[in-house]
């Protein structure tokens, strides 16, 4: 009877399925196989019900935190003076002087949470939270989800470290909590925008961000930082898409380098008192606006589709040393990189007040750099500029670049480009001589460029010659032209005898053709002087 009596127990006694986290002897979370803790938030069931649920959770976490306490308390301190209970009361700040001790333990300790996934809450449970925590020395959160917009964690050293954020998330004023990486948020993973807004100096004590990845906007506004922004490693790739920054002021370095996957940058109203490091990027769209760069301000091979700078002040070296601008990469493979020739690089109303480095830069969508102010020589050593939308007073400055250092065989290279817009402006405005000697200097040795071009003119004008001689030994013209034989006498008696009293060039010319032996004359002259013009361009100024 009594055996019946207990099968009949155990038959009654339900099945309790346990969380499927390792080390986790909570019973799971309705339809999941995780507990409470551990289980995604994002199907998380609205109202009216999910204010039940945060309670579940909140009562959850407490118990979860009071365990982890007395895990911190049992190294350092008996049993015997502790309980949970005095643990709860420690850290709800309503300790007594008999838990003086154990609160001191705590107060030095550093909580590890692992694993756990946090969701919305209300502000009032967020304060609760932030209340617990605030007992300890730091927080350390590692490998967490979070579905909520803020941690709530004011005035506790706290790291975060390969956590992913799966809602917009919102920095809040924070201390470091030592760490290998000696930053904020480690390797973590921020799915929606981040904002960081209204922070004054000293409110993040140390770098924040290390080797992180942002699949949404990074938005910072009216925010001093006293340390880095990034402090990522050489050897990782940055994961940024979007990056706008406004109204700040950056005390220390600011680093973002090796981001393939930036489609927008904007510098908009800020100041870096330290040095600026934007090297090897890759970036669809950068717009600098009234921004003032301190120091050095390093963009080395970095890769531009549009370039946007204007209203701002480089006080120190600013290097572009063989970047890319104009190149189009957007759903490209960087072996099917593409040349978008309307992405001008403008630099309007930016002063350089020290040297810019341009050296092995290419520029595919043409340079704006007429409307910016220089103070000293810019170096475009090796550099390429493409397209037609490049103004004439751009290659004037490039070419006084290299005039003021004594390179005058690049400086003859821009000249021609330089003449090649001014011919373009005589010939919307300009008068006919000034076209005809611009389009001849043009066509003849591409103003100075080319002096090949002219020596075969010459030898095709010499060959036109030889058979304009045949064909007046021959009476070529009098056979094609029988019955006008009079007339033909008559023109070339007289302009023949005016090409002869032309003192200078009257015994260079041919007996009975001298008007045309004038012609073939005055052209070889202006062929052999573009020739001399060329070859002194080319090799000495």
């Amino acid at each position: 009877m009594q055996e019946e009596k207990l099968k009949s127990n155990n038959k009654a006694a339900p099945t309790v399925q346990l969380c499927a986290e390792e080390h986790c002897q909570r019973p799971v979370h309705l339809n999941e196989d995780t507990c409470i803790l551990h289980c995604r938030k994002d199907k998380w069931p609205g109202d009216p019900s999910e204010e039940e649920y945060q309670r579940q959770f909140y009562e959850a976490f407490c118990s979860y935190l009071y365990r982890e306490c007395a895990k911190i308390i049992k190294v350092d301190a008996p049993v015997s003076e502790f309980s949970l209970e005095t643990i709860e009361k420690i850290l709800a700040g309503r300790s007594t002087p008999a838990t003086a001790r154990l609160k001191e333990i705590v107060n030095e300790s550093i909580l590890e949470v692992e694993g756990l996934s946090f969701p919305n809450l209300d502000s009032g449970y967020k304060i609760h939270l932030a209340q617990r925590l605030m007992n300890f020395y730091g927080v350390h959160l590692l490998h967490c989800n979070f579905y909520m917009q803020d941690f709530g964690h004011q005035n506790t050293k706290i790291h975060f470290d390969q956590c992913t954020f799966c809602c917009d998330w919102f920095i809040r004023p924070v201390e470091i909590l030592v760490n290998p990486l000696e930053a904020i948020y480690c390797d973590c993973d921020f799915r929606k925008d981040v904002l960081i807004v209204h922070l004054g100096e000293g409110d993040i004590d140390g770098p924040l961000f290390s080797d992180c990845s942002f699949e949404g906007d990074l938005n910072i506004s009216g925010s001093t930082f006293s340390d880095e922004l990034f402090l990522n490693s050489s050897d990782v790739d940055a994961e940024l898409h979007s990056l706008q920054i406004s109204g700040c002021t950056f005390l220390n370095r600011f680093a973002l380098n090796n981001c393939k996957t930036l489609l927008v940058a904007a510098f908009t109203d800020t100041e870096f008192k330290g040095k600026v490091e934007f090297k090897e990027n890759r970036v669809e769209k950068i717009r600098v606006y009234n921004t003032n760069f301190l120091k050095l301000a390093d963009f080395y091979k970095s890769q531009f589709l549009f370039f946007d700078a204007r209203k701002s002040i480089f006080d120190d070296f600013a290097a572009f040393e063989e970047c890319e601008f104009g190149l189009d990469y957007s759903g490209a493979e960087s072996s099917k990189l593409s040349k978008n020739q309307d992405s001008k690089a403008v630099f309007r109303h930016v002063t350089f007040l020290s040297f810019i480095n341009f050296r092995n830069t290419k520029f595919f969508g043409g340079l704006s750099l007429e409307d910016a102010n220089l103070k000293e020589a810019p170096n475009f050593l090796n550099a390429e500029i493409f397209g037609d939308d490049t103004k004439r007073e751009t290659y004037r400055i490039i070419k006084d670049s290299f005039d003021s250092i004594g390179n005058h065989i690049e400086a003859n290279k821009y000249f021609a480009f330089e003449m090649k817009k001014y011919k373009e402006e005589v010939t919307k405005n300009g008068t006919w001589r000034e076209k005809l000697i611009l389009s001849m200097n043009e066509k003849i040795s591409a103003f100075g460029q080319n002096y090949v071009r002219p020596i075969w003119l010459m030898m095709l004008l010499a060959l036109i010659y030889y058979g304009l001689v045949l064909g007046q030994q021959d009476n070529w013209l009098y056979k094609i032209l029988p019955t006008d034989g009079e007339s033909i006498d008559w023109i070339f008696t007289h302009v023949n005898g005016w090409a002869r009293h032309l003192g200078p060039f009257s015994k260079f010319l041919h007996e009975g053709m001298e008007f045309f032996s004038l012609i073939i004359h005055v052209a070889f002259g202006i062929l052999i002087w573009q020739t001399v013009v060329a070859v002194k361009r080319l090799t000495r100024r």
